[in-house]
């Protein structure tokens, strides 16, 4: 096994399967994504 696939497997073990939100809609992900440049996740939502 090479090392970045145990590295993903111990990941996995540690943190379990990632659970992804919803995408939004092109144009709303694309102005979220200029805005959000500039700050940091303590202040995004």
């Amino acid at each position: 096994m090479n090392k970045a696939l145990q590295v993903h497997q111990r990941l996995l073990e540690i943190y379990g399967e990632p659970i992804w939100r919803n995408p939004l809609p092109p144009l709303d992900e694309l102005v979220s994504t200029i805005l959000s440049q500039n700050t940091n996740d303590n202040n995004r939502d």
